[in-house]
C-alpha cells in the first residue's frame, strides 16, 4: 500500500511539471520582448514596440526577422513536455530521462530569460547616438519561471524520503 502511494505521488510530480511547461509554452501569446531605442545625447525617450513570442520567433514585418534561437527555446520546451508525458504515463524505469528532463528544463528557462537578446532585427540605417534596447517582458519572464519550477518538480520524484519511526 505504501509503495502504491509513492508511485502515485511520482506521477503527480511529473503531471505538475508538464502542466507548468504547458503554461510556459502558451505564454508565447503574451507580450514577450520589447524593442526600443534611447539616446545618450538627447533627453528624448522612445516608446518601445512590444512583440509576442510568436512574433519574436517568426518575425514581424518591418522590424524583426526569423530568430532560430527563440525557436530552439520553444522546441526544447515541447521536447521536455513530451518526455514528461512519457515519464508520467509510459516508461517508468528509464534512468536517462530522469537526468535529461531537468537539464532540458533549466536550459529552456534560461533561454526564455534571454529571449530579448535572441531577437534578430531588420537591418535598418542606425542613427548616430541612438542605441537599440532589447528587453524581456512579462511572457518571457513567466515562461522562464515556469520552466525552472517544472525542473524542480521533475527532480522531486527522484528524492528519497526517509521513513521516521521504525
Amino acid at each position: 500500500m505504501i509503495s502504491k502511494r509513492k508511485y502515485d505521488l511520482k506521477n503527480i510530480y511529473y503531471i505538475l511539471a508538464s502542466v507548468l511547461v504547458v503554461v510556459a509554452i502558451f505564454m508565447m501569446f503574451a507580450k514577450c520582448v520589447s524593442l526600443g531605442a534611447k539616446s545618450d545625447k538627447l533627453t528624448i525617450s522612445f516608446v518601445p514596440a512590444y512583440f509576442t513570442g510568436i512574433e519574436a520567433v517568426f518575425g514581424h514585418e518591418g522590424s524583426l526577422k526569423f530568430s532560430p534561437l527563440n525557436l530552439l527555446t520553444y522546441l526544447l520546451a515541447i521536447a521536455s513536455l513530451i518526455m514528461l508525458i512519457i515519464k508520467a504515463f509510459g516508461v517508468k524505469k528509464c534512468k536517462s530521462l530522469n537526468a535529461i528532463i531537468p537539464i532540458l528544463l533549466v536550459v529552456c528557462g534560461i533561454m526564455f530569460f534571454l529571449s530579448g537578446i535572441f531577437l534578430v532585427k531588420e537591418s535598418a540605417t542606425p542613427i548616430k547616438g541612438l542605441t537599440i534596447t532589447k528587453n524581456c517582458e512579462t511572457g518571457a519572464i513567466v515562461s522562464g519561471i515556469m520552466c525552472l519550477l517544472a525542473s524542480l518538480a521533475s527532480i522531486l520524484p527522484m528524492v528519497r524520503y526517509k521513513k521516521h519511526g521504525r
